[in-house]
């Protein structure tokens, strides 16, 4: 497009204007945002789910956009705390990546104090959780609530 309206300076304003806020988009999909996405967001070429050829199910949808939320989770997470998993976690093999999906429990019994303190900070979803955000489904409502009422609220910010 550059090339194509390379001779018009007020065009090329407006495409760089584009460019620039599609960018700080990507870049915020990238490092997440702490919450759920709304479904629709983004379009075709930034957000595969959307692609009509790909049929998906919302099924199918929310667990490749929770699969995302939770990577960024992680990348995130391990760019600011040292250690994610406590000693017994680490006898036992635990892996820090599986702290970010699955039952609160299990990261209460072998996640650090740190990495509790870190989702107090920025909120963790279930898979039921994360559905129950973006459709408002009525089978996920017990799961929101389980996600907010094991929360991490009682547990001090040591980072």
């Amino acid at each position: 497009m550059y090339s194509t309206y390379g001779d018009d300076p007020e065009a090329l304003e407006k495409l760089q204007l584009l460019v620039e806020e599609r960018e700080a988009r990507e870049d915020a999909d990238v490092w997440g945002t702490g919450t759920a996405p709304t479904v629709g967001e983004g379009d075709t070429i930034t957000n595969p789910t959307q692609r009509k050829e790909r049929k998906l199910t919302p099924h199918e949808v929310a667990r490749e956009k929770y699969d995302h939320y939770v990577y960024s989770q992680y990348r995130r997470c391990e760019s600011e705390l040292s250690f994610m998993v406590n000693k017994e976690g680490q006898a036992k093999g635990i892996d820090s990546f599986s702290l970010f999906s699955g039952p609160v429990s299990r990261v209460k019994k072998y996640g650090s104090e740190e990495l509790q303190a870190w989702f107090a900070a920025n909120g963790r979803h279930t898979l039921g959780s994360f559905r129950h955000a973006m459709f408002g489904w009525a089978s996920d409502a017990n799961a929101a609530r389980n996600a907010r009422l094991e929360g991490f609220e009682n547990v001090a910010h040591t980072f």
